[in-house]
């Protein structure tokens, strides 16, 4: 995901199935993207505040569809010793 950058702007992300939820307000990146990973298929919204300091913007807020990707069910998710 890409968005306008500012100099020495921090933002903040989240991702998750709540259409308008708000990120906290750590800096997640510094940078003018940020790549989301194991997102689950369907709908999902993006949610970006920008901030320096103790001041953010309100949040921005994306929905994005996410497709579900044959056979991805057949694949094995281990942490550590567990497996499912």
């Amino acid at each position: 995901m890409f968005w306008d950058s500012f100099p020495n702007t921090g933002f903040s992300l989240a991702l998750n199935d709540y259409e308008f939820s708000k990120p906290d307000s750590l800096v997640d990146t510094y940078n003018n993207f940020y790549v989301f990973r194991n997102v689950a298929p369907g709908r999902q919204y993006v949610h970006l505040k920008y901030g320096k300091g103790k001041y953010w913007s309100e949040p921005e807020h994306w929905e994005i569809n996410v497709p579900e990707v044959l056979g991805a069910s057949k694949q094995r998710r281990c942490f550590w010793i567990f497996c499912w």
